[in-house]
Protein backbone atom coordinates (compact mmCIF):
# COMPACT_ATOMS: atom_id res chain seq x y z
CA UNK A 1 0.00 0.00 0.00
CA UNK A 2 1.69 3.46 -1.57
CA UNK A 3 0.79 6.76 0.11
CA UNK A 4 0.37 9.43 -2.16
CA UNK A 5 2.31 12.38 -1.39
CA UNK A 6 0.58 15.70 -1.91
CA UNK A 7 2.80 17.91 -4.45
CA UNK A 8 3.64 21.36 -3.68
CA UNK A 9 1.41 24.06 -5.04
CA UNK A 10 3.23 27.29 -5.49
CA UNK A 11 2.13 30.24 -3.79
CA UNK A 12 0.52 33.22 -6.20
CA UNK A 13 3.17 35.60 -7.42
CA UNK A 14 1.62 39.14 -6.28
CA UNK A 15 1.75 42.08 -8.45
CA UNK A 16 4.24 44.81 -7.31
CA UNK A 17 3.23 48.27 -7.87
CA UNK A 18 5.01 51.16 -6.72
CA UNK A 19 2.07 53.59 -5.99
CA UNK A 20 0.71 51.29 -3.60
CA UNK A 21 2.90 52.76 -0.98
CA UNK A 22 2.26 55.49 1.22
CA UNK A 23 4.98 57.33 3.23
CA UNK A 24 3.38 56.69 7.15
CA UNK A 25 0.94 54.04 6.42
CA UNK A 26 2.00 49.97 7.82
CA UNK A 27 3.42 47.92 6.05
CA UNK A 28 0.85 45.32 4.59
CA UNK A 29 3.59 43.48 2.18
CA UNK A 30 7.09 42.59 2.62
CA UNK A 31 8.68 40.73 0.40
CA UNK A 32 12.49 41.22 -0.03
CA UNK A 33 12.90 37.79 -1.75
CA UNK A 34 11.15 38.81 -5.32
CA UNK A 35 13.60 40.96 -6.91
CA UNK A 36 11.24 43.22 -8.68
CA UNK A 37 9.32 44.15 -5.35
CA UNK A 38 12.49 44.90 -3.34
CA UNK A 39 13.44 47.12 -7.01
CA UNK A 40 9.83 48.95 -6.91
CA UNK A 41 9.65 49.29 -3.57
CA UNK A 42 11.11 46.92 -1.49
CA UNK A 43 14.45 49.06 -1.50
CA UNK A 44 12.76 52.29 -0.48
CA UNK A 45 11.62 51.38 2.46
CA UNK A 46 14.46 49.47 3.83
CA UNK A 47 16.77 52.31 3.43
CA UNK A 48 14.01 54.77 5.07
CA UNK A 49 13.60 52.36 8.23
CA UNK A 50 17.65 52.12 8.48
CA UNK A 51 18.45 56.06 8.64
CA UNK A 52 15.97 56.41 11.32
CA UNK A 53 16.28 53.56 13.03
CA UNK A 54 19.90 53.57 13.39
CA UNK A 55 20.50 57.22 14.75
CA UNK A 56 17.26 56.07 17.39
CA UNK A 57 19.07 53.05 18.48
CA UNK A 58 22.75 54.94 18.85
CA UNK A 59 20.62 57.61 21.29
CA UNK A 60 19.08 54.73 23.51
CA UNK A 61 22.71 53.54 23.91
CA UNK A 62 24.09 57.20 24.19
CA UNK A 63 21.45 57.87 26.72
CA UNK A 64 22.08 54.25 28.69
CA UNK A 65 25.64 54.62 28.70
CA UNK A 66 25.41 58.59 30.31
CA UNK A 67 23.45 56.86 32.89
CA UNK A 68 25.75 54.36 33.85
CA UNK A 69 28.68 56.72 34.34
CA UNK A 70 26.87 59.16 36.19
CA UNK A 71 25.36 56.42 38.68
CA UNK A 72 28.36 55.32 39.47
CA UNK A 73 30.06 59.16 40.13
CA UNK A 74 27.11 60.23 42.22
CA UNK A 75 29.25 59.15 45.54
CA UNK A 76 32.14 61.51 43.99
CA UNK A 77 29.87 64.62 44.07
CA UNK A 78 28.52 64.33 47.56
CA UNK A 79 25.28 62.16 47.09
CA UNK A 80 25.86 59.55 49.72
CA UNK A 81 24.29 55.80 49.55
CA UNK A 82 23.18 53.86 52.78
CA UNK A 83 21.53 50.47 53.70
CA UNK A 84 18.07 52.13 54.20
Amino acid sequence: MSIPTPTPTPSPVRPHRRETYKPGATIGDWRPEDEGFWQSTGRTVAQRNLWVSIPALMLGFVVWQVWSVTVVKLNDVGFGFSKS
